[in-house]
């Protein structure tokens, strides 16, 4: 799966920053070879000056989706995202355009980011009760340092079948092991370039992860050369799993 959205552009993005970037990139990247892969994207963060370059409204999901394909160079998605829920907008004029989105063919199937409990289990009742297509899958920030997702996100979306894609499993790069207590943060890490993409590094959490790198190595039956490989192909449902075996 390859999982983009229309604003991502690197670190040089900010609030309101027109995005595309990446779209562009992947649409080079992906001719000629687009049905070897799953491509996600998503819609609904500020990528412009104007109120209504953002948010979930009809207008502005209709142009960004065409936008998006025009990027990446092909007639569909196979999952579209709302990128964060949008307060200016009532859930159930979102939810139809996404619905329009896939009934016209532009993407197989519709999804959430960054939704509260509350929040998703109010698009299925909307989706109930109008007999609308559901959403598939959501996105919610999940590791070791983060797990808030435990509490009512994982048991509803388990109790509705709906997919659970984990982003931000590495935490902004504090649990891949190259932050350790007592030594220089090392240069172009995120931690360096984009401070407020990740947590502070304090005592307390370099002293956690440090155990769970420890807790790793000492457990890990695979081959791995470092703690960072190993992380980095580590599936995002085996969180849950470490976690209950702290």
């Amino acid at each position: 799966m390859i999982d983009t959205a229309n604003i991502y552009e690197g670190y040089t993005r900010y609030i309101g920053s027109p995005g595309g970037v990446v779209e562009e990139i992947l649409g080079k990247a992906l001719l000629h070879r687009r049905s070897q892969v799953v491509l996600a994207t998503k819609v609904g963060m500020k990528i412009g000056p104007s109120s209504e370059d953002q948010g979930l409204g009809r207008k502005h999901v209709l142009g960004e989706i065409d936008r998006s394909l025009k990027r990446l160079q092909t007639d569909y998605v196979d999952i579209y995202y709302m990128h964060k829920p949008d307060p200016d907008t009532s859930l159930s004029e979102s939810i139809e355009v996404f619905n329009e989105v896939v009934e016209a063919g532009k993407a197989r199937y519709w999804a959430v980011s960054n939704f509260a409990a509350p929040q998703i289990a109010e698009i299925l009742r909307i989706c109930r009760e109008r007999n609308w297509r559901r959403p598939v899958a959501l996105q919610p920030p999940y590791s070791l340092l983060d797990h808030k997702i435990e509490e009512d996100i994982l048991p509803l979306c388990e109790n509705e079948a709906i997919a659970v894609i984990p982003y931000r499993v590495l935490q902004g790069g504090l649990l891949t092991g190259k932050y350790v207590q007592g030594k220089a943060v090392p240069p172009n890490s995120r931690q360096i370039e984009k401070p407020e993409w990740t947590l502070p590094l304090s005592a307390e959490r370099l002293d956690y992860c440090g155990r769970i790198e420890n807790t790793v190595i000492d457990n890990s039956t695979w081959s791995y050369p470092t703690v960072e490989h190993f992380l980095e192909n580590l599936p995002g449902f085996l969180i849950y799993y470490l976690r209950r075996h702290e």
